[in-house]
């Protein structure tokens, strides 16, 4: 799994998140899994999602790892009270979001692998047609 149990105390009390998952670690990384698929969806097209998400340790992104945590408790408060969600919680999805789709459309140039690209047989075809004629008939 990408994020550790730790990485949520900078946002969420460790007696927050048990409440949240009912002590249950399962329930967790169901909504870590979610939440990562969520972001390679904006992410995909341009990084290379495997190797962001396989990185460990202090080689995961800062900012990756922040706005999972804030995605996944998001979905968490959904699953438990989803009409009572906190203000906060909102907030900082939202953000997540528009981090992730400025990044998306390459308003943000965040430090991640970048996509490498296939290799491929190059097709060196010209498409075209003649002159239109003028004739009315």
């Amino acid at each position: 799994m990408f994020l550790l149990e730790d990485d949520y105390k900078a946002q969420l009390k460790e007696q927050a998140l048990d409440a949240l998952t009912g002590y249950n670690n399962h329930v967790r990384m169901d909504v870590e899994i979610k939440a990562q698929a969520e972001m390679e969806s904006y992410l995909r097209e341009r990084y290379d999602v495997v190797a962001i998400f396989s990185a460990a340790g202090n080689d995961r992104n800062p900012l990756i790892k922040m706005f999972m945590v804030d995605i996944a408790v998001y979905h968490l408060f959904c699953a438990i009270a989803p009409r009572n969600i906190p203000q906060i919680r909102l907030d900082r999805y939202n953000a997540a979001i528009k981090w992730l789709d400025m990044v998306r459309k390459g308003q943000i140039s965040p430090v991640l692998p970048a996509l490498q690209a296939i290799n491929s047989t190059v097709n060196n075809s010209i498409f075209g047609s003649n002159t239109a004629n003028g004739y009315s008939w």
